[in-house]
């Protein structure tokens, strides 16, 4: 396999005909799409679709609403993709709306093989495409209906289009608007000022250590600025003319805001000493590699990709810092840059690939064999787990006894196959790609299952409570799964209405006061709102008017 870097002008019709590119397209449509349906809705995954399918009945598509309220949280796009989704597959079921995050995951990942295919060989573009895409939380990610998938497809993709277009001489003007178009692609999926001051600190910062400021206070950066403004002014002045300047603001801005809000000292402190663990852990187990570049004589090898390398350390070394510092950041604050950090995980594989002694390669050799290690050991732990050891139940990790053969036996084969082909780093990245995703789609998918409620067998049962023609009200806004999963809108009254025209309604106890229902009714059935069977139960009430 050629190690020589192709041209960037050509580097798009380039990949397209390389046989790496679409082993990459194989393995993560494989991987992504066949088991987006199986594991019920939970999280803000029932809001999200709700409000998607609320844009289509109440045919507003400015509008986020939920139960016909005002949903203050995000700009639409996500929910735009989820209800273009539901319209191509005639409904609104989990596949449907989590669609577009594994379509996402899988387009950044061809980006970031395409952007990586400047620097690297085939080999170090794969293997940090793969780096971020089978990551223990971006998986995570794409089979879910939330907006973070998109959010990091054009965010990160804004960053790498301008790179490339700087490094790759393009035209001033493909490379300042392309990157803004994206820019404000990203601020329709979460509002906030992130995405721009995100991508302004990474430009800034590589064009101050690239010596040429003078690429910044151009005409052709004002354009790619009016593309971001003529982006997000598109979805913004028709929601300012129907609700307002404020409610438009509050949209915008509630979610950041929120973060900076009720310091506390000692979770400050905790935070900034735990999150970079966190972060660690979270993109396991590609982190383990990240340890290399503590060694003089890998950083030693590093200069043939010291522009990729360098912006990717200035992308997310200001990323980082925005949510490391805020005691509530969480790990997914920061994956929006995980597309970058994954660039210095592929130039690990990159180095080990293209050294011809020992002491290049051993980084990445050393990591092969521990992952080869860590697939026999979990293969064995499977195999182990269904006999009974006194003292100790894993009742909750045991599938049937079918399962667990099959799952053993796929770990075990993968690490004896890694360790029987080590000096062969293309293979060794399948097979640990195939391994990450049997066990997170796979085993841990199908665990995550057994241990779920069974939500569609709750909602028929509540159904069958209800006359066909029943017109279902709440009393207050009521928890957005029970609405999602019910299938049809649910008109929110007030919590102390007179219960004219009302005979059955719903409401969760934790969002109202019970105390305030000002007529005489009777519980007929609960709604469970857990994830899990084991957990604390939280309900919905079904009721009647007496």
């Amino acid at each position: 396999m050629e190690a020589v870097q192709p041209a960037f002008r050509n580097v798009f019709s380039a990949t397209m005909r390389e046989k790496t590119f679409w082993i990459l397209v194989l393995l993560l449509t494989i991987g992504l799409f066949p088991r987006l349906g199986i594991l019920t809705m939970r999280g803000e995954e029932t809001r999200r679709a709700l409000v998607a399918f609320e844009m289509r009945y109440f045919n507003d598509y400015i509008t986020p609403r939920e139960q016909g309220e005002l949903f203050l949280s995000n700009p639409p796009l996500s929910s735009w993709l989820m209800l273009g989704s539901s319209i191509l597959f005639g409904n609104y079921d989990p596949y449907s709306v989590r669609f577009p995050s594994a379509v996402a995951v899988l387009l950044t990942s061809l980006l970031i093989y395409t952007y990586a295919r400047n620097f690297f060989s085939q080999v170090g573009a794969f293997a940090s495409a793969l780096a971020f895409a089978t990551n223990g939380e971006i998986m995570i990610m794409s089979q879910k209906a939330e907006p973070e998938a998109v959010y990091i497809l054009f965010l990160s993709g804004s960053l790498m289009l301008w790179h490339w277009g700087y490094e790759g001489k393009w035209p001033a003007f493909a490379t300042w608007m392309s990157a803004g178009a994206f820019v404000g692609l990203a601020s329709l999926c979460k509002g906030g000022l992130q995405p721009l001051a995100y991508f302004c600190a990474s430009v800034f910062f590589y064009l101050l250590y690239s010596r040429n400021m003078r690429y910044l206070f151009t005409i052709p950066m004002l354009a790619g600025l009016s593309c971001t403004i003529a982006v997000v002014a598109a979805w913004m002045l028709p929601y300012i003319s129907l609700h307002g300047a404020a409610e438009a603001k509050a949209l915008w801005l509630n979610d950041t805001a929120s973060r900076f809000h009720s310091w506390n000292m000692a979770h400050f402190f905790k935070h900034l000493g735990t999150y970079p663990l966190e972060i660690f852990g979270s993109i396991l187990p590609w982190s383990i590699l990240l340890p290399a570049y503590l060694l003089p004589s890998f950083r030693d090898r590093l200069s043939p990709y010291k522009p990729a390398l360098m912006f990717a350390l200035f992308a997310c070394g200001f990323a980082f810092l925005t949510v490391w510092i805020p005691p509530g950041g969480q790990t997914r604050y920061f994956a929006t840059l995980y597309p970058m950090l994954a660039i210095f995980m592929g130039a690990v594989a990159e180095v080990g690939f293209v050294s011809t002694d020992a002491l290049g390669r051993k980084p990445w050799i050393r990591f092969t064999c521990l992952m080869a290690g860590i697939f026999i050991l979990v293969g064995l732990v499977i195999a182990l787990l269904p006999f009974r050891i006194p003292r100790f139940t894993f009742d909750r990790w045991t599938l049937p006894l079918p399962w667990m053969a099959f799952y053993s036996a796929s770990f075990f084969v993968i690490g004896v196959w890694m360790l029987a082909c080590l000096q062969k780093t293309m293979m060794n990245l399948c097979l640990i790609t195939l391994a990450l995703l049997v066990f997170n789609l796979g085993y841990f998918m199908d665990v995550k299952v057994q241990r779920s409620e069974k939500t569609l067998e709750e909602m028929a049962r509540i159904k069958s409570h209800l006359p066909p023609d029943v017109n279902l009200v709440s009393l207050g806004i009521t928890n957005h799964k029970f609405t999602y999963y019910y299938g049809r809108f649910i008109k929110p009254l007030p919590v102390d209405t007179d219960g004219r025209d009302v005979t059955y309604f719903c409401f969760d106890p934790c969002l109202i006061d019970v105390g305030r229902i000002a007529f005489p009714w009777t519980q007929i059935d609960t709604f469970s709102l857990t994830r899990d069977y084991l957990d604390q139960k939280r309900f919905v009430v079904l009721a009647r008017k007496n």
